[in-house]
């Protein structure tokens, strides 16, 4: 289940780079796709709700930028600031089943311990 859930977030860790043969250098591994990653100064959260809808609760709470939803069915709320308690309060006051709530860096900690 972790696997997946990082792979539908992006939260995977770069594979390790092939040894190069003799006399080469070893190619510089890729860096991630740009929307792989939230760009300097955001924070990203993943969240399902499934009874509630997630992105106008999410909308009006102070330093959310951007909320999308993924084809997995995840809602990424990208913030300038932790938002997080703030997210969770509002889909449950609102009646929302909370089933997942994540940040992008927790994944990726969690992600570095496996």
């Amino acid at each position: 289940m972790f696997d997946w859930l990082t792979r539908m977030v992006g939260a995977r860790k770069a594979p390790q780079p092939v040894a190069a043969p003799t006399g080469e250098r070893a190619p510089e591994p890729a860096a991630p796709p740009i929307e792989k990653r939230p760009p300097p100064g955001q924070q990203w959260i993943y969240v399902t709700a499934p009874d509630c809808d997630v992105s106008s609760i999410v909308r009006s709470i102070d330093g959310v930028l951007k909320v999308t939803r993924d084809r997995s069915g995840y809602w990424r709320i990208a913030a300038d600031q932790d938002v997080t308690a703030l997210v969770a309060r509002g889909i449950v006051t609102k009646g929302g089943s909370l089933t997942t709530l994540i940040s992008f860096d927790s994944l990726t900690e969690l992600n570095g311990r496996h």
